[in-house]
């Protein structure tokens, strides 16, 4: 299987960039509901993976420790990663949100989708997760599952 968009998907994320700020709102005529879930699946399947990076994980509590010295890594780390397995679970208006929070352009690239992040928007994902948040609800329902 390749991560390589094909060429439909390379005209919609064209499009999307030169026309839209990033959103895919157009589709050409010819493209089926399933091209355009493709694409979209694809989309997700980077931010979902992005969630429990290592190196993107290493780089939110680096700039947490300086906005915020009193949390500790677990209490920055944990809830993004549990974010990644709760993915499926949030209505598609919180993955479109996150994804504008998250993404600041997709590139098309020979070898696939190349997504430029917000680092921004990381370090306000990570505000909205900490202790006292949401953050602390989706700790709370990994632990009981």
């Amino acid at each position: 299987m390749s991560n390589s968009p094909t060429p439909t998907q390379q005209t919609i994320l064209t499009h999307a960039v030169g026309h839209t700020e990033g959103r895919i709102e157009w589709f050409p005529d010819n493209i089926k509901d399933g091209a355009r879930q493709k694409v979209l699946a694809g989309l997700t399947q980077q931010i979902v993976a992005a969630l429990t990076a290592p190196h993107i994980m290493q780089a939110v509590w680096d700039r947490m420790q300086v906005t915020r010295p009193d949390l500790t890594e677990p209490q920055v780390v944990l809830p993004m990663r549990n974010l990644a397995g709760l993915w499926r679970e949030l209505f598609p208006a919180e993955h479109c949100r996150l994804a504008k929070l998250l993404i600041e352009r997709v590139v098309i690239a020979d070898g696939g989708l190349e997504i430029t992040w917000r680092d921004q928007g990381w370090q306000e994902l990570a505000g909205e997760l900490l202790p006292g948040s949401i953050g602390a609800e989706l700790q709370e329902m990994e632990e009981t599952v």
